[in-house]
């Protein structure tokens, strides 16, 4: 049958097969006309789904639909999109969908993005609560304190530390430093630590420039007043963590070779070393200074110049030079004690008698007193059950008053040429016994020529008293009152000597 649809003419070729729904007819388009219609003409051709098992090609064009006639005519605009066939893409324009492959390349990619992303928000949450963490603890000081000066930088290097959180285990070890100028009268810094730290070590260092610094802090002179608290977190709170923390005071000097004088200074820690390092060029006399800890170790390399100093430790040994104008204390429960010690330093009074004590429980004990400047002085060195050893140089014509008593140990102690006094020496062990030497080639300390006397007031093997002066001949008695020295052990043995050169203990 043929017809004539819009000037085209189409020829049917029914199935010879009746047609049922939904099935639609197989066609062939036939475009008929001139040439040049056929250059510009499309092709219409509709959807033709499967017939006896072949699928016919969807073909470029505008969609057609089938009428109960069985004619095929051209789509009509006003067709609702219900009756519209399924958009199918058109092979020509060069366009792929994305294979498999690419899609999971993009996937990954999307949530590798998001991971890192994530990574990076999480360290810099991180980073913002360690910042905060380490705050400032500041309160204002009580009336009478004083002005106090001192200022923290909240963007110093301490930010890099890791927070961690608090409990009553890593709370554990405090140090506290107290440096008072005379002009200003109060100031406190207190270093808290978290973690267990087994070891450690706090250094204090005075030097010639005004103003503070510090590897881990930066102090300022500023009058901003309040008491300064600083935390000190440890990287990774393990219980075996070696810390050490370098702290320099800067003192103000008034010029090259003057004399800078300080305040209080105390330093309290637990678990922690003391370590106190001055430059030789500068002199620097700290009136008062206060230090104590538990296990910890307290060293000064470099002399160490105070009114007065007061060393506690709990277990800690002490080394170093200490020099005092007035009066020395140290004491350790098992620790040893090995210092130089300097009494009479820089003594304004020259009435005054500076004083040195030492106590210990179970620890040695090593004392070396360098020197004494001071016309009179005195020393006592108590010991439950660990030895004693001094070594105690004085200048001539000073007054020594030396108690040193042992209840276990053995007590030894060496005298310098200049002392002149009473001796006593006493032993309780039933195998110990005592011992008074005194060294050959010892010349006169005034260069008067003069021999050195021993006055027997009592000597048998568990104790030994005399009197010792310098005098021109053997029936002149002493010139002077002299001092004292009292030796004794409560089962061990008791040895004093006088000689020529005394360059450490017996």
């Amino acid at each position: 049958m043929m017809r004539m649809i819009a000037g085209i003419s189409v020829q049917l070729f029914p199935s010879p097969h009746p047609p049922t729904a939904p099935r639609a007819f197989p066609m062939v388009v036939i475009a008929k006309g001139s040439a040049a219609g056929n250059e510009r003409q499309r092709l219409l051709a509709g959807f033709a789904p499967a017939y006896d098992g072949v699928r016919s090609a969807p073909l470029a064009g505008p969609a057609t639909s089938t009428s109960t006639s069985g004619v095929i005519r051209p789509e009509d605009d006003s067709a609702s999109e219900e009756d519209q066939p399924p958009a199918y893409e058109d092979v020509t324009s060069g366009k792929r969908r994305p294979s498999a492959n690419w899609r999971f390349l993009q996937t990954l990619a999307v949530a590798l993005f998001i991971y890192m992303l994530g990574t990076l928000l999480a360290v810099l949450l991180m980073r913002l609560r360690s910042s905060s963490s380490a705050r400032v603890l500041a309160t204002r000081p009580q009336e009478g304190d004083g002005r106090v000066v001192g200022q923290y930088d909240p963007n110093d290097t301490i930010q890099r530390w890791i927070h961690l959180p608090f409990s009553s285990r890593n709370y554990a070890y405090t140090s506290n430093i107290e440096l008072n100028l005379i002009a200003e009268p109060t100031i406190n810094y207190y270093f808290l630590t978290r973690g267990n730290t087994a070891k450690g070590a706090v250094q204090y260092s005075m030097v010639e420039r005004s103003g503070w610094d510090s590897k881990l802090f930066k102090f300022n002179v500023t009058d901003e007043v309040g008491e300064m608290g600083f935390g000190l977190y440890m990287p990774d709170g393990s219980d075996q963590v070696d810390m050490h923390v370098d702290i320099e005071l800067l003192v103000p000097v008034g010029g090259h070779g003057l004399q800078t004088r300080l305040g209080r200074m105390r330093a309290q820690t637990n678990n922690f070393a003391h370590h106190f390092s001055l430059d030789e060029r500068v002199a620097i006399n700290v009136i008062d200074l206060d230090v104590a800890g538990t296990d910890a170790v307290v060293q000064s390399a470099t002399p160490f110049a105070a009114g007065e100093v007061k060393i506690l430790t709990d277990g800690g040994d002490m080394r170093g030079v200490i020099a005092a104008s007035n009066k020395i204390a140290l004491e350790s429960n098992t620790g040893r004690i090995v210092m130089n010690t300097h009494l009479g330093y820089l003594l304004e009074n020259a009435d005054m008698v500076p004083s040195l004590d030492l106590k210990t429980l179970s620890g040695d004990t090593v004392l070396l007193t360098t020197l004494s400047t001071a016309s009179s002085f005195k020393i006592a060195a108590l010991s439950d059950s660990g030895p004693i050893g001094l070594s105690v140089i004085q200048p001539l014509n000073s007054v020594l008053d030396l108690n040193a008593q042992s209840v276990q140990g053995p007590v030894h102690a060496a005298l310098s040429p200049p002392f002149e006094g009473s001796i006593v020496l006493e032993t309780s062990g039933d195998s110990s016994t005592v011992d008074f030497h005194v060294g050959l080639g010892m010349r006169d300390p005034a260069q008067r020529g003069r021999g050195f006397r021993i006055v027997d007031e009592g000597i048998d093997p568990k104790s030994f008293h005399a009197r010792v002066y310098w005098a021109s001949s053997i029936d002149q008695g002493p010139s002077r009152e002299g001092g004292n020295v009292v030796l004794k052990s409560g089962n061990a043995t008791v040895l004093l000597s006088i000689q020529q050169d005394v360059t450490g203990p017996v």
